[in-house]
């Protein structure tokens, strides 16, 4: 992509949301959802599977499983919410303490002692707020990976950019004047709705508690939300996997050598994987217009399995054993 539609291609996208943020998000969640948490699961394994030895798997892998069950049982009603949340909360905790033998790194050591212990007082005081303040935060994670595989100029340029992108253009939104702008000329509807999902207040749940919905400025912090989402999206579909060397990993070049080999899931290489995952998409973009609240209650399992093994490994990449692999 050329760094011409590339920029046009944010604007618009900044635009939408600024007009839209409902309409945007939802069809970003029924279209992409699905993609984006196959492409990062793809990414994580094929660049840090390597990295994980057999113990630290199994440990991740049952926090994982449990992560999903609890999420499933509160979808389903068998868990009421002020149960499941610290519940699912406290095992984002073990997942970061499992991590900590892996990691040689002072720095690594003490972020993992940090983040374990803000979760475990946040699951004390107020579990919801620090579930939500992690879904927003959970948008900014492709930051760390384009950090963690690139070097020198390259990693200065894209985190550079990611600054503007990732931080600059929610900031705008959140502040409400683009806003004001476009109702003044008639393209502001932020009750937009599509698919059969619900009012603006009730989706404002997904990074806003219900106290602070109701404010003025809240639909304004919702935009910038979603466009971070949207971005996340972006990144973990598009960019990340064209990071990978090798063909089977997402681009033409040498044999991928011993990262394919030692990942956790056989995956295909990346042309096929792209039609899977877009005819895969379109189904349960189908899903999403024919039932939103079930197709939405699925999807939030398979991402809180993606949004929680992020902990870990961006921890592992900060300072874990084994030599990183450089692109």
């Amino acid at each position: 992509m050329s760094v011409g539609l590339g920029i046009a291609a944010i604007i618009g996208l900044a635009l939408a949301c600024a007009s839209a943020p409902l309409a945007v998000y939802i069809v970003a969640l029924a279209l992409f959802g699905w993609a984006h948490v196959l492409s990062e699961m793809r990414y994580v394994d094929l660049r840090f599977g390597p990295r994980v030895g057999g113990r630290l798997r199994r440990s991740l892998g049952v926090g994982l499983a449990l992560v999903a069950v609890v999420r499933a049982g509160a979808n389903v009603g068998w868990l009421p919410s002020v149960v499941a949340v610290p519940v699912e909360l406290a095992l984002v905790v073990a997942l970061v303490v499992a991590v900590l033998p892996a990691l040689t790194g002072r720095v690594a050591r003490i972020t993992a002692v940090i983040a374990a212990a803000a979760v475990a007082a946040g699951v004390a005081w107020a579990p919801v707020h620090t579930l939500l303040l992690l879904a927003v935060l959970h948008n900014f994670t492709p930051v760390g990976f384009l950090a963690e595989i690139l070097r020198g100029p390259a990693r200065r340029r894209a985190l550079a950019v990611a600054a503007g992108v990732f931080l600059g253009v929610p900031l705008v939104l959140a502040g409400g004047w683009l806003q004001s702008w476009l109702a003044q000329i008639g393209w502001w509807q932020p009750e937009l709705s599509l698919l059969g999902a619900g009012d603006l207040h009730a989706n404002m749940g997904a990074y806003l508690p219900q106290e602070m919905r109701a404010a003025p400025w809240a639909v304004h912090v919702f935009a910038g939300a979603v466009f971070a989402q949207c971005m996340h999206y972006a990144a973990v579909i598009y960019i990340l996997p064209r990071r990978l060397p090798g063909p089977a990993l997402g681009r033409a070049g040498t044999d991928p050598g011993a990262a394919a080999a030692q990942a956790v899931v056989p995956w295909p290489r990346a042309d096929r994987f792209a039609v899977a995952v877009a005819v895969f998409s379109l189904a349960m973009f189908a899903a999403f217009a024919l039932d939103y609240r079930n197709a939405r209650g699925a999807y939030s399992v398979a991402a809180a399995i993606h949004a929680w093994i992020e902990l870990p490994i961006l921890l592992l990449a900060l300072g874990g054993r084994g030599a990183p692999a450089r692109a």
